[in-house]
């Protein structure tokens, strides 16, 4: 099935959809709230830029596809008990079956239609500056390509969007991450688990005070999948 494809490259596990209400100890302040339900938004925000990253790959390959997703993406945050930090769960939703038939359809047959032509004496091309360049070969495998735009647009929503929460030292900001599907999982499908983002808030003051830099930033958040 399509969605275990997606969970697979995860490391995530499919299951029905969460609600995207956020959880709260009623100790904590108004102000917490509105910066937890913030941050939500910013996942949220991160996954559709993601979606829509796959759609532009996929038209590089066949200009009249469109890539459907099964339903919104969701992300629900919590305040952990005893000041441990932030936890949110998020819910990728799987490419919708009919998006991938169609896309297995029309490549298929633009391949076929535009095949790649062979030359004896092939010229090395110029290429553009680095800014201008094309970002690897054409789209092959949507699934593979929607895993990791969306892990990486998940790095950067922790790096870059995370300064609104009223993290402190000792304490941590982790991403719970699965992918959800409508279809029934496929039993004799690969086992899925879920991918888990955590950064310590020791590196992320460390980031916002410029005592260290984004990309050492980046390499500090821990990933797990179980």
């Amino acid at each position: 099935m399509r969605s275990s494809v997606i969970a697979a490259c995860l490391g995530m596990v499919v299951v029905g959809p969460a609600a995207a209400q956020t959880s709260v100890d009623a100790q904590v302040s108004p102000e917490t709230i509105r910066q937890v339900q913030k941050f939500e938004i910013a996942l949220r925000s991160a996954i559709v830029t993601a979606g829509q990253r796959l759609g532009e790959r996929a038209r590089d390959v066949v200009p009249d596809i469109e890539i459907g997703f099964e339903m919104l993406p969701q992300a629900q945050g919590v305040v952990l008990p005893d000041g441990n930090g932030f936890l949110f769960m998020v819910d990728l939703p799987a490419i919708e079956a009919t998006s991938a038939t169609l896309w297995d359809i029309m490549s298929r047959r633009n391949l076929v239609s535009n095949p790649v032509p062979r030359v004896s004496n092939p010229v090395v091309p110029v290429l553009p500056p680095a800014s201008d360049a094309v970002l690897g070969p054409p789209i092959t495998n949507p699934e593979l390509e929607y895993a990791e735009f969306t892990r990486q647009a998940l790095v950067d929503a922790l790096l870059d969007q995370a300064f609104a929460l009223p993290i402190k030292e000792g304490q941590s900001l982790t991403l719970s991450v699965r992918v959800v599907s409508l279809m029934p999982a496929n039993p004799l499908g690969p086992l899925a688990r879920r991918l888990y983002l955590r950064i310590k808030g020791d590196d992320l003051l460390a980031l916002r005070q410029n005592r260290i830099t984004r990309d050492e930033a980046k390499k500090r958040i821990m990933e797990s999948r179980y």
